[in-house]
Parts: C-alpha cells; sequence; structure tokens
C-alpha cells in the first residue's frame, strides 16, 4: 500500500459532516442577512424608513417586484411613502408694517420717539431680595429694605384694622 494512501476514520467523517453542516448553516444566515440589508436598502432608496412604524409595517408586508420604482409606485397606491411636502411659508407681512418697524428703530436710536418704559423697580427688588435672602447677605437685605419704604405705596408690615399708622 502507497503510504499517501490516506483513510478516513469514522470519527473524522461524522467531524466532518458536523463541521459542513456548521458552515452551510452559516453561509445561509449571511445570505440571508445580505438579502435583508439589500431588500432594507432598497426601501430607503424608495423613501421608506425603517424607524416608522407604518413605514416598518408596509416593508414587512410588501410582496411584490424589488425595485425602487415599483416599491414607492405601490406605497404611494396605498398613501404610505415620503413624508408630505411640508406647509408653503406663511406669507410675509405687509411692506408697510415691515416699514413702521424699521422708522421706529430708526427714531428709537436716534434719540427721537417715546422712551422705553421704566423698569418695575418693586419687582426688581423682590428678585434681588430672595436672591440675597438664599446666599444669607444679611447687609443687601436691608439696604433693600430701606429702599423698599422709600419707594411711595409701599409698606413693610401691614398695621391691624382701626390702627392708624404714621405715613
Amino acid at each position: 500500500m502507497p503510504e499517501n494512501d490516506e483513510t478516513v476514520e469514522p470519527e473524522d467523517a461524522s467531524t466532518l459532516r458536523a463541521r459542513l453542516a456548521d458552515a452551510e448553516r452559516r453561509a445561509a444566515e449571511r445570505e440571508a442577512e445580505n438579502a435583508a440589508l439589500k431588500r432594507g436598502s432598497l426601501f430607503r432608496d424608495a423613501g421608506f424608513d425603517p424607524n416608522d412604524k407604518q413605514h416598518a409595517a408596509f416593508m414587512r408586508g410588501y410582496d411584490g417586484d424589488l425595485t425602487a420604482e415599483a416599491v414607492s409606485a405601490y406605497g404611494a397606491d396605498l398613501g404610505v411613502g415620503k413624508a408630505p411636502e411640508p406647509a408653503a411659508a406663511p406669507a410675509p407681512q405687509s411692506v408697510a408694517h415691515d416699514t413702521a418697524a424699521l422708522t421706529r428703530i430708526a427714531e428709537a436710536a436716534m434719540g427721537g420717539g417715546n422712551p422705553p418704559p421704566a423698569p418695575d423697580r418693586r419687582q426688581q427688588i423682590i428678585d434681588q431680595m430672595d436672591a440675597a435672602s438664599r446666599k444669607g447677605d444679611i447687609r443687601t437685605l436691608d439696604r433693600l429694605a430701606a429702599e423698599w419704604d422709600a419707594l411711595p405705596g409701599t409698606r413693610r408690615y401691614a398695621a391691624p384694622k382701626g390702627f392708624d399708622t404714621p405715613t
């Protein structure tokens, strides 16, 4: 007998069969994965988003011709597909309105027109007192309390009914 004549042991044959079956299974899985990727790419090319629930349901149920044109046409027939075009932008405001606004801005810049309204000092003091009390800044609280008392129409404490308080 020649020395190069190889004989396969029964254990080796079963091992080879198992390896061959495993390789065939992996090849089938890769082919299925490749087909799914191609199908997903086709649907994206046709304007479908797999993350959109309605589009995903359409993609799972479609069994027609696998071309972008056919998929897009079928989706359009069913009312599924690309998102509707956004509504047209609202018409620009009238030129007279824009001109009046620009005139007011120019007058304010040159010192004409009405001055801006005065800020509400009462509200500013309240906000500053709130911030100072959070920080524990007693001096700022005292200064703001004195300023509050100096404002017309403000009192720190309410007097009991029937009790006259000097103003």
